[in-house]
């Protein structure tokens, strides 16, 4: 059986674009092919190419490395076939991208710091399906995008917050220790982790949580990275009891994901 090829689309915002792909139609979920980042972020990246065919371009393996190291030795990385592409690549879930030019930006990457201020404002999810010509019709889903765009801007800062305590700390924030604290939020707001929620949604262990998650839902979960967020910054506080502590404060009993 021939595996199906993942369709492509340019990306365009401000000044920059990338290639982004399509992972799933069902529910949508986007990507972006990783060898392309050696030639965006040459600061990050290894940008020493392999020649082959007579063709020079840069690894899978090159890019995976320079991804593990970056995110971290746990991150996971996957191959998939792409339209217009012989061989397959290495394809990296939005939410990733977001993380990597986060991180990236943080530790002074010019070009990362650029991008990073072009998308300020800015849904990359929305941009792709602007690019892949999906439709979004009515005020209910408009304003799903809008406090999913605000959850995912708390999201990174409770992920800089946890960054700089483990620095403070001496120490160096693994990957595991953001998953758990995320997973802490989400058991505290509607009694089950990613992987429970996600077997309640009927999607993939790929899939990314918040994306099947309402309105209240995710504004629950603003509130409580952006609190947590700050009682770390300000109280030098360790990440899982200021999550703990915010959720207390707020939260009565868990409620549906769903709403």
């Amino acid at each position: 059986m021939i595996a199906k090829k993942l369709p492509i689309a340019q990306v365009y915002f401000g000044t920059k674009s990338f290639q982004g792909v399509i992972i799933s139609n069902d529910p949508l979920a986007f990507g972006i092919t990783a060898p392309q980042l050696a030639r965006y972020f040459s600061s990050s990246f290894s940008t020493k190419a392999e020649r082959k065919n007579g063709i020079s371009k840069t690894s899978n393996n090159t890019t995976t490395r320079d991804l593990k190291r970056i995110l971290g030795k746990d991150f996971k990385t996957s191959k998939s076939s792409i339209a217009g592409n012989k061989n397959h690549q290495v394809v990296i879930k939005l939410i990733d991208f977001e993380l990597l030019l986060l991180k990236m930006a943080l530790k002074g990457d010019p070009e990362a710091i650029q991008w990073t201020q072009e998308l300020v404002g800015l849904s990359l999810y929305q941009l792709c399906c602007d690019a892949f010509d999906v439709k979004f019709e009515t005020e209910e889903r408009q304003e799903w995008l809008k406090i999913r765009q605000l959850s995912k801007n708390t999201f990174w800062e409770l992920s800089e917050a946890i960054e700089q305590y483990y620095q403070k700390q001496g120490r160096k924030a693994e990957h595991y220790q953001y998953s758990q604290r995320f997973d802490q939020i989400n058991e505290g707001l509607f009694g089950h982790k990613a992987k429970k929620i996600k077997e309640l949604a009927g999607v993939s262990p790929d899939a990314e949580t918040c994306e099947y998650m309402g309105v209240d839902a995710l504004a629950q979960i603003k509130l409580v990275q952006a609190t947590a967020a700050k009682r770390i910054l300000r109280k030098e506080v360790h990440p899982k009891e200021a999550i703990t502590e915010t959720l207390e404060f707020i939260m009565a009993e868990p409620i549906d994901f769903r709403n």
